[in-house]
C-alpha cells in the first residue's frame, strides 16, 4: 500500500524502525495521452494507477535457504504501529500539491484518486475520480478502472461493477479490468459473468499464471471443481511457484483427496521452506485426519516463521480446545484477538472454552463482545443463550435463541435448545414445535428425538415417545443413552423382556453405565431373578463409588433395593 513513484525501483521498502522489508519493484501505470488537450500524465506520458509492487524479504528469505545461503541478521518482531500525528503527516507530504485549487488536468484529478485510494480516503477518491470522468479525455476509461477499484475496496460490489463495465467497452484490452471485473461479479454471486471476464483477461495475456489462479479461484468458489484443477494446473505450469501448489493442495483438501493435498503442500515447502501459509494449511489437513502431533508441530512452525500469523493462533487454539487443553486454547484465542481485535469468531471461541469450564461470567463477555462487533451472528446469540440457560436466566435465553432464529430461520440447534426451555416452562405446543422444526431442518439430529421423546413422556403419550427414541437408535445405534432411555420406557409399560433387552444393549455399549444396572436388577427382581438382580446391584454400587457419584438418587435406590434382596 505504499506509495511510490518514477525512478524507486531496486529501492528498500522500509518499516517505520528503518528495517528492510523488501525491495521496490515498479507502480503499476498506464500509457495517457489526449491530443485535444496535450494531457500526458506526470510521468513521461503514463498516469499512475493500481498499486505499487515489490518483493518482500520472505522471498529473499526463501531462496536464501533453498540455495543454502547464510541470511543476514534477520528479525520478526512487529514494529510499533505509526501515531495518529506521524499518519497524517504522511499524507499531507503526499497530497501536497492542492490540485482542486488550480486548472487540473484528468491525469492529475486520476493520480490524485489513486493516491486517496491507496491512502483508505474512499469517498474523495471517488470524487477525485469523477472530476476526471467529467473531463472526458481520450483515457477516460482509467478513471472508470481507478472508481471501480475503489467502490470494490469499501465493499460496493454492485457500483464497482457499473464502473469497470464502461471502463471495458472503451478499453476492451485492459486486462486489469476484465480481472477486477471478474472478482467483482464473484463476490455478487454472479458465476457466469465472472468466469466470461476473467476468460477474456486470459485471451488477452495467455501467458499470465495469475488470471489462471483467479480463475482457479473462482471456480473454486463455487465448487466446479475439476474446472478448477484444470486453471490451477495450468497456472502451475506456466509458474511452478509454492503459492500455486499451495492453492491446489487447498483445493485437493477442500475434496479430502488427502494424499493429493499433501503431495502438494509437502512440494510447495520444498520450494520455500519459510511458506508459514503452507505448514498452516498442512496443520489443518493432519488435524482432519487426526494426527494431533503433526497438526501442532506444523502449527508451531508456521507460528515460529510468522509470530503475527493470526490465523494459526486460532487454528492450533481449535486443536488444544479438540484435546480439552483449555489453558492453551485460552491463549491462542487471545493471542489472536491481540493481533486481529475485530474477529466476531475468535470472541466466540475463546468463550466457548469458557463455557466449557463453566466461567460463566468470561463466557458472557466474551460472547457479549462479539455480538457487539457483529450485531447479525446468530452463534454469538446462540452461545450466548446455552450461558443465560446455564444460569436459570430463561427469560434471556428465550430472547437470544429467537434471535439466533431470527438471524439465521434454519438453525435446527436454537430450535431444540428454546423447545427445551419451553418444556421446562411446560409450555408444550410450543416446545413441540420448536422441535419439530428443528428435525424438519435437520432430520439426523439425535437429540431433539431425544428430547421430543422426553416431552412426550411427560404428557404420557407413549408411544409416541417410543418412536423418538427408535428413531434416534436407528441414527446413532451405538449410543447408550438412546437405549436406556427405551429401556426406561418399556419398564412403565411392563414390557420386561424389550427392556432387558435394552439393558443389555446400553450396558454393552458402556460397561461402566451404573444406572442400566440398577434398572436391569430392577427388571430381574421384578421377574424373580433374585441372583441376577443382585449382582446387577452391586455391580451398579460398586460402580457408584468409583465414579464418586454416591449422592446419585439411584444410587439409594440400589442401596435399598440390595438390602431388601438380602434380607
Amino acid at each position: 500500500s505504499s506509495i511510490t513513484y518514477g525512478g524507486m525501483s531496486g529501492g528498500a521498502v522500509l518499516d517505520s524502525q528503518g528495517r528492510v522489508i523488501g525491495i521496490h519493484g515498479r507502480a503499476e501505470g498506464e500509457e495517457a495521452f489526449d491530443e485535444q488537450t496535450g494531457d500526458r500524465g506526470s510521468s513521461g506520458g503514463n498516469v499512475q494507477i493500481g498499486y505499487s509492487l515489490g518483493i518482500p524479504t520472505s522471498t529473499f528469505l526463501g531462496l536464501a535457504s533453498r540455495f543454502g545461503v547464510q541470511a543476514q541478521k534477520v528479525e520478526t518482531n512487529t514494529a510499533p504501529p505509526l501515531q495518529e500525528t506521524q499518519i497524517k503527516s504522511i499524507q499531507a507530504a503526499i497530497l501536497s500539491t492542492d490540485i482542486s485549487k488550480g486548472n487540473a488536468t484528468a491525469s492529475q484529478w486520476i493520480e490524485r484518486g489513486n493516491q486517496l485510494w491507496r491512502l483508505n480516503r474512499y469517498e474523495e477518491a471517488v470524487k477525485a475520480f469523477d472530476e476526471a470522468i467529467k473531463l472526458k479525455p481520450s483515457f477516460v476509461y482509467l478513471a472508470y478502472y481507478g472508481k471501480g477499484l475503489t467502490l470494490f475496496w469499501q465493499k460496493k460490489y454492485s457500483e464497482s461493477i457499473a464502473a469497470f463495465e464502461p471502463a471495458t467497452k472503451l478499453k476492451p484490452d485492459l486486462t486489469d479490468t476484465w480481472q477486477k471485473l471478474s472478482v467483482a461479479y464473484t463476490l455478487s454471486n454472479k458465476p457466469d459473468k465472472a468466469l466470461l471476464a476473467i476468460e477474456k483477461a486470459i485471451q488477452l495475456q495467455p501467458n499470465n499464471s495469475n488470471l489462471y489462479n483467479e480463475k482457479w479461484a473462482l471456480l473454486k468458489k463455487f465448487k466446479r471443481y475439476t474446472e478448477a484443477e484444470t486453471a490451477i494446473n495450468q497456472a502451475i505450469k506456466l509458474n511452478p511457484s509454492a503459492a500455486f501448489y499451495k492453492n491446489r493442495g487447498n483445493l485437493y483438501s477442500e475434496q479430502k483427496k488427502w494424499d493429493l493435498a499433501l503431495a502438494d503442500y509437502n512440494k510447495a515447502i520444498q520450494i520455500n521452506p519459510d511458506f508459514a501459509d503452507v505448514y498452516n494449511n498442512r496443520g489443518n489437513l493432519y488435524k482432519r485426519q487426526n494426527k494431533w502431533k503433526l497438526a501442532l508441530a506444523d502449527y508451531n512452525k508456521a507460528i515460529h516463521i510468522n509470530p503475527n500469523f493470526a490465523l494459526t493462533y486460532y487454528n492450533r487454539g481449535l486443536l488444544y480446545d479438540e484435546q480439552q487443553k483449555w489453558q492453551l486454547a485460552l491463549a491462542d484465542f487471545t493471542q489472536f484477538l491481540k493481533i486481529n481485535p475485530d474477529d466476531a469468531i475468535v470472541y466466540v471461541n475463546r468463550g466457548n472454552v469458557h463455557y466449557q469450564q463453566k466461567q460463566w461470567e468470561l463466557a458472557l463477555a466474551n460472547y457479549n463482545q462479539a455480538i457487539k462487533l457483529n450485531p447479525n451472528f446468530a452463534v454469538a446469540y446462540y452461545n450466548r443463550g446455552n450461558v443465560y440457560k446455564e444460569q436459570q436466566k430463561r427469560e434471556l435465553a428465550l430472547a437470544d435463541f429467537t434471535q439466533a432464529i431470527k438471524l439465521d430461520p434454519q438453525y435446527a440447534d436454537a430450535y431444540n435448545n428454546r423447545g427445551n426451555l419451553y418444556s421446562q416452562q411446560k409450555k408444550w405446543e410450543l416446545a413441540l414445535a420448536d422441535f419439530n422444526q428443528a428435525i424438519k431442518i435437520n432430520p439426523n439430529n439425535t437429540a431433539v428425538y431425544y428430547n421430543r421423546a422426553l416431552l412426550y413422556q411427560k404428557q404420557q403419550q407413549w408411544e409416541l415417545a417410543l418412536a423418538d427414541l427408535t428413531q434416534a437408535i436407528k441414527i446413532s445405534p451405538d449410543n447408550a443413552n438412546f437405549y436406556y432411555s427405551r429401556a426406561l420406557l418399556y419398564s412403565r409399560q411392563e414390557k420386561l423382556e424389550l427392556a432387558l433387552t435394552d439393558y443389555n444393549q446400553a450396558i454393552k455399549i458402556n460397561p461402566d453405565f451404573a444406572d442400566a444396572y440398577v434398572y436391569r436388577g430392577f427388571v430381574y427382581s421384578v421377574q424373580g431373578d433374585k441372583q441376577k438382580a443382585i449382582q446387577d446391584l452391586k455391580q451398579a454400587i460398586k460402580l457408584f463409588q468409583d465414579q464418586d457419584n454416591t449422592t446419585a438418587s439411584t444410587y439409594e435406590l440400589a442401596m435399598n433395593l440390595l438390602k431388601k434382596l438380602q434380607k
